[in-house]
């Protein structure tokens, strides 16, 4: 199968590769970003009412941009986009204190939107790895 990625990426970076760099400051700023919701006020209202959940951050290669793909509850989307958008700079401050950086890049929340073809592939792509762990739990008792 040599169309199989079994490095498990996602599909950005299947198609658009990040450099090792750009990965690295990804997951400093991912980190980060983790602890500035941890904040009590922030995590009760993005993560708990919301449910908002961070699912790949990405950088430019200029480092000065960081795309944050984000899911939310799917009644509380528009919320949480509003909320977001207001309270960047309250992020990005509270990332700042975590990041230890002279500079913290810009923040473009995207939310997650999956077409209905990839929907599908997502569905049979874990079906075919139930099957998977079925079969090896089979095999080994």
């Amino acid at each position: 199968m040599s169309g199989l990625d079994t490095e498990h990426r996602s599909a950005t970076d299947v198609v658009w590769p990040a450099s090792r760099h750009q990965q690295k400051a990804a997951s400093r700023v991912r980190t980060a970003l983790g602890l500035a919701f941890m904040d009590t006020s922030r995590r009760d209202l993005f993560m708990n009412k919301y449910g908002l959940s961070i699912l790949e951050v990405r950088m430019s290669p200029d480092h000065m941009t960081a795309y944050v793909l984000w899911e939310a509850h799917e009644d509380q989307v528009e919320m949480t986009r509003h909320s977001l958008s207001r309270s960047i700079r309250d992020i990005r401050g509270a990332m700042a204190r975590h990041l230890h950086a002279k500079r913290i890049p810009r923040l473009e929340f995207r939310y997650n939107i999956l077409t209905d073809a990839q929907e599908e592939i997502e569905t049979e792509l874990e079906r075919l790895e139930m099957e998977r762990q079925l079969e090896q739990l089979q095999s080994g008792s």
